[in-house]
């Protein structure tokens, strides 16, 4: 995974552990998320429930159709739900 030249050392680590230091490391996350998956990747639908349900004021999305790639192949449906997300957690 490259996140490019300008990505902080820390993310470029998270592609690389080989411990428990992300999973560990959920439930300290003090933020709304909302972990978006497309239904049709059925390897990661259990992952969503997995973060969603450790990380607080996290929520999980399926977007229908949707693959691994869900944020390129349905791009207008996952900005609709960023957007939805920000709004109701960032820009009241």
């Amino acid at each position: 995974m490259d996140l490019g030249a300008d990505a902080h050392p820390a993310a470029r680590q998270l592609g690389v552990h080989s411990d428990a230091t992300v999973i560990d490391g959920l439930r300290s996350i003090r933020v709304p998320a909302l972990v978006i998956v497309g239904s049709e990747d059925r390897r990661f639908l259990a992952a969503k429930d997995y973060l969603a349900d450790r990380i607080p004021n996290a929520s999980g999305l399926v977007i229908a159709g949707g693959r691994h790639s869900v944020h390129r192949t349905h791009s207008t449906e996952v900005g609709r739900a960023i957007v939805s997300f920000l709004e109701a957690h960032y820009l009241v």
